[in-house]
């Protein structure tokens, strides 16, 4: 009766000592979800907020090629006017008034958008050096292609700055796409290499 009774004892010993393995089991596996939860929250909010920059950064470098575009139809424009001046007072006036001023502005916005450019070698150097030169182009009348008169409005001089307006535009669409693909698909593809590490440490 004695032994049944110890046997007993035993068991139930056994039976909570069990259970009790089996609740801290739990707690652990809990607080270790929850920690990685945390962390991952953490690590995830802290991609958001780059993210969220980059976005800030692709909005204003695409406000400023517009600008910068926009300014430098001004400046040929005057440009234009300028060598078919017939007097060489004219021809200042114009110079010292109004075309000064423009490229003054052009130079500031093309400094702003060179200083948004990674001057180091990088994977993306040659297309990143082809898009500020397709932009400097358009304030160097010695890069505008050859163009033949036609029946639009435009001179041959004007005609001539949009060909390589268009080229700067697709340049810049271009850089944009590719870095909204990283924004796109960075925050995804970096969130499961984080999970991949912690799940095999």
């Amino acid at each position: 009766m004695n032994d049944a009774r110890v046997l007993s004892s035993a068991a139930v010993q056994h039976a909570a000592n069990h259970n009790m393995w089996g609740v801290l089991s739990i707690l652990l596996a809990g607080a270790g979800a929850a920690g990685l939860a945390s962390l991952v929250a953490g690590w995830l909010s802290h991609k958001v907020k780059l993210s969220e920059f980059r976005q800030a950064w692709i909005n204003d470098l695409r406000a400023d090629v517009a600008e910068f575009i926009g300014i430098t139809h001004q400046w040929v424009q005057v440009y234009d006017r300028i060598s078919a001046a017939e007097t060489s007072d004219e021809r200042k006036t114009l110079n010292d008034k109004k075309l000064s001023k423009i490229n003054t502005e052009a130079i500031v916005v093309l400094s702003r958008i060179e200083m948004r450019i990674n001057p180091r070698n990088n994977e993306y150097k040659k297309d990143d050096d082809a898009f500020l030169q397709a932009l400097r182009n358009l304030l160097n009348p010695q890069s505008f292609p050859t163009v033949t008169p036609d029946s639009s409005k435009l001179t041959t001089f004007e005609a001539a700055w949009a060909l390589c307006a268009e080229e700067a535009v697709w340049q810049a669409q271009c850089l944009l796409k590719r870095e909204w693909e990283v924004v796109k698909s960075g925050i995804l593809n970096n969130l499961c290499k984080k999970l991949r590490g912690c799940v095999s440490r």
